[in-house]
């Protein structure tokens, strides 16, 4: 009687590991996780990007210290509207962030891309602020020059 218990717990024990090693052979086959197909009616993914990109430099020019700007530029501060920048209503807006938030790995990918944009955006300022100030230095040590 022994003998059919230990036999009848082994078969069990046999279904158990291959019910999980079935599970996790079809686990795996189901291709790459980080390609994500995006339905038609959520914005791409490098529209989003940008919108995030705009949303981000809204969020910083914001906060930026406005003490300076003239009373009569203020308003012109504020009236950068990233959804209307990229053609994107509200409610299109709404689905993909609620797509995106619902895809985890895409929307980090979204953020990476969007600082990435910001960089190179930061670095094309910063090139052209030195260009500019090359120009502004030559352009005074030669009227510098003249004057003599």
């Amino acid at each position: 009687m022994r003998n059919t218990k230990n036999i009848s717990t082994n078969y069990n024990l046999i279904n158990v590991i291959l019910f999980f090693s079935t599970l996790i052979f079809f686990n795996s086959c189901g291709g790459d996780k980080n390609t994500q197909t995006i339905p038609k009616n959520i914005v791409s993914q490098q529209q989003f990007t940008n919108i995030i990109t705009d949303f981000l430099i809204s969020e910083s020019a914001s906060n930026l210290n406005l003490k300076t700007i003239a009373i009569n530029k203020f308003d012109s501060a504020y009236a950068f509207n990233p959804l209307k920048e990229n053609n994107v209503t509200k409610p299109q807006y709404d689905s993909a962030l609620n797509f995106y938030s619902m895809h985890p790995a895409l929307y980090k990918q979204v953020y990476e891309d969007a600082i990435e944009q910001l960089h190179t955006k930061q670095t094309k300022r910063r090139t052209f602020d030195v260009a500019d100030s090359l120009n502004k230095l030559k352009k005074d040590s030669i009227l510098t020059k003249n004057a003599k």
